[in-house]
């Protein structure tokens, strides 16, 4: 069997792989949630949902931005070990937009979760006041996940322009979008790489300072 052929007999397994089982689950694992969470707001301790959903927001949110960073280390340390395991965890990256979501969905139940809202003091001044701690970590959470997007997007595009021939539809839009110009030449590897280079080390100082501001928001 030529190279070419083992090649090709590898990128219709990557592009056929069944993860339409997970997908089903995983939607119905997050209405099964859904329910749980509405029920219990509606019930007789409605401070106990939006904590759960309070603890729930920051675990995950805190997985999938760890997951990217990950990546980003590895790029900055040339690290080869992790292999196929970096493409797993940038698949985080998506719930980076859900978490967005769910953050708007947090400071409805704000009441609840965080005491200074009920107990203001003059010491905190502005600095804890509903509308600067909503907008200033709302910011935070969307350049990370802009940034975020914007590196697995750039690393993503060496691999997805190999795979774009071997699938149709919307996915081939997808995959084409993502490659955008580069061609697959020695040129534009090197492009490819001289940014992630720049990028990954831009990325993980964003998320030291701005997840320290979310957790002395959201957590302390």
């Amino acid at each position: 069997m030529s190279a070419q052929k083992s090649y090709d007999d590898v990128y219709r397994r990557a592009v056929n792989a069944p993860a339409s089982g997970l997908l089903i689950a995983g939607g119905v694992l997050a209405v099964l949630g859904l329910g749980a969470f509405v029920v219990l707001a509606m019930g007789d301790d409605p401070g106990r949902a939006w904590r759960m959903f309070h603890i729930n927001f920051l675990f995950f949110t805190g997985i999938a931005q760890g997951a990217i960073i990950f990546a980003a280390t590895q790029k900055i340390t040339k690290g080869v070990w992790a292999g196929p395991i970096i493409r797993f965890a940038e698949a985080a990256v998506l719930f980076l937009a859900v978490s967005i979501v769910c953050f708007l969905i947090l400071f409805l139940g704000k009441h609840h979760i965080f005491p200074w809202i009920e107990h203001p003091t003059p010491v905190r001044g502005n600095w804890l006041t509903v509308s600067w701690v909503f907008w200033r970590d709302l910011a935070a959470l969307v350049a990370l996940a802009a940034v975020s997007l914007h590196f697995v997007r750039n690393d993503l595009r060496p691999d997805v322009f190999q795979l774009k021939d071997y699938v149709t539809g919307w996915r081939r839009s997808l995959y084409e979008h993502i490659a955008g110009d580069y061609d697959g030449s020695a040129e534009a590897l090197a492009k490819v790489e001289k940014r992630l280079n720049w990028m990954a080390p831009v990325l993980i100082l964003l998320y030291a300072y701005l997840f320290t501001l979310l957790g002395f928001d959201l957590i302390m």
